[in-house]
C-alpha cells in the first residue's frame, strides 16, 4: 500500500471511533432525577411507537434520549392548542410542561433521526 492509502485508512478508524465515543458517551442525556428521570423513561418508551417500522422490529434501530428540557410559555399553549384528538379537555393533557429530544440510531451508533417527543404527545397516546 503506498502511503495515501494508509492515511485514508487511518482518517477512518479516527473518525468512525469518534463517532463511537459521541454516539455511546457524549449523546445520551445522564444525571437526571425525579420528574425529568421519569419523563425520560416515558420518551423512550414513545419514541418507537410515533415512527414505527421494521428495522425497529428487527432490532437494528435504537432510541436514546439526547436531551430533556422545559417548555418556555409561549411553546407550552402551542403544545396544549395542538393535542385535539384527545377526549379530555386541553388543561388535563397538559399537566406539566416537559419536551425531550430522542435520537434514532442505526446499528446503536449511527445517528439518523432526531424526534421532538413533548409531554402533552405522550398523555394523548396512553388514552
Amino acid at each position: 500500500m503506498d502511503r495515501r492509502i494508509k492515511t485514508m485508512i487511518i482518517i477512518a478508524i479516527f473518525l468512525f471511533a469518534t463517532l463511537l465515543a459521541k454516539s455511546l458517551w457524549i449523546d445520551p442525556a445522564r444525571g437526571l432525577e425525579g420528574d425529568l428521570l421519569e419523563f425520560k423513561i416515558l420518551a423512550e418508551e414513545h419514541a418507537p411507537i410515533k415512527h414505527n417500522n421494521l428495522l425497529y422490529r428487527t432490532g437494528l434501530i435504537s432510541y436514546r434520549v439526547t436531551k430533556v428540557e422545559w417548555i418556555s410559555d409561549g411553546e407550552y399553549h402551542d403544545a396544549c392548542s395542538t393535542c385535539s384528538t384527545c377526549d379530555k379537555s386541553n388543561e388535563d393533557n397538559c399537566e406539566s410542561r416537559w419536551k425531550a429530544r430522542v435520537r434514532a440510531y442505526f446499528l446503536y451508533i449511527i445517528p439518523f433521526r432526531d424526534i421532538t417527543v413533548k409531554e402533552s404527545d405522550i398523555v394523548c397516546n396512553q388514552q
